[in-house]
């Protein structure tokens, strides 16, 4: 068959799906995946870095459009954060794979295996931030009562993930953690600059995201603690969250499952 004889095949339309990113508050179209990139997910033995690069590479590429400040990569990195990508990821979900799923469920009374069949829009629960300061701009100063530093809390974005995720040293459990050292913007720490003057401290602030996780690494739990509880106080808990109710067909007992979208769309891409 020559060319003019090829015929012209109708063209369709992906599905799309609006997210509203909780953190941020941004109203986007997310469409569906094609298969090449479904098969780049489905072929990746790749490290904990790469594979978050891929995930935001996938989303980025997905959003209908790109629009300030979205029209670069390092503009969607720098104006969303982790639970934003969560959001969106659920959307990717739902308008490549439906609504509905079968989930793969192992029974926490008696160890057995079913399968469960519910819908991600109807066991979805979203919080929105909805106070009048951007939650971007939103920063919290702390004192820790063991060290007697201070630290300052800010929403982490997608680039601080990205920033940590490609320091020298961070290890892939490391990383797993990264959501316990990236809240902390800044570390103020009391230093004897000069030894011959050991009666005059400064206050020296490290800003690099791998030095602080190797700071507070050493710091005492109570430190610790009191960070979590200032940024649950002034940041709340916003974002997605889907919890599947389940029964075992085996033994009757019900249990709750709460679902990844990170996780779940590795499954699906399978």
């Amino acid at each position: 068959m020559i060319a003019k004889d090829m015929p012209t095949f109708q063209s369709f339309e992906l599905p799309k799906w609006e997210v509203i990113t909780p953190h941020t508050q941004h109203r986007l179209l997310i469409k569906s995946m094609l298969v090449q990139q479904e098969e780049a997910l489905k072929s990746s033995s790749l490290s904990t870095t790469k594979m978050l690069d891929l995930i935001n590479k996938t989303v980025y590429d997905c959003l209908d459009s790109r629009e300030a400040p979205f029209d670069t990569v390092d503009g969607f990195m720098k104006n969303l954060t982790l639970a934003d990508r969560e959001a969106l990821i659920y959307g990717l979900i739902v308008s490549s794979y439906g609504e509905e799923q079968d989930f793969n469920v192992t029974c926490n009374a008696c160890s057995k295996n079913f399968t469960e069949k519910a819908s991600l829009t109807q066991n979805v629960d979203i919080k929105l931030y909805e106070d009048k300061d951007p939650i971007l701009k939103k920063k919290v100063d702390v004192t820790l009562p063991v060290s007697k530093y201070t630290v300052q809390l800010q929403m982490p974005t997608l680039w601080d993930e990205y920033v940590f995720a490609n320091s020298r040293g961070v290890s892939p459990d490391v990383l797993r953690k990264a959501d316990d050292y990236l809240v902390v913007k800044q570390l103020n720490m009391p230093a004897v600059v000069d030894p011959k003057k050991p009666d005059e401290v400064k206050m020296l602030a490290v800003n690099n995201i791998f030095e602080i996780y190797s700071y507070m690494r050493n710091m005492s739990p109570r430190d610790r603690k009191t960070i979590y509880s200032a940024w649950k106080e002034n940041f709340g808990e916003y974002g997605l969250k889907i919890v599947v109710g389940t029964v075992c067909p085996h033994c009757g007992n019900r249990s709750d499952m709460y679902i990844s979208m990170i996780n779940e769309l590795f499954r699906l891409s399978q």
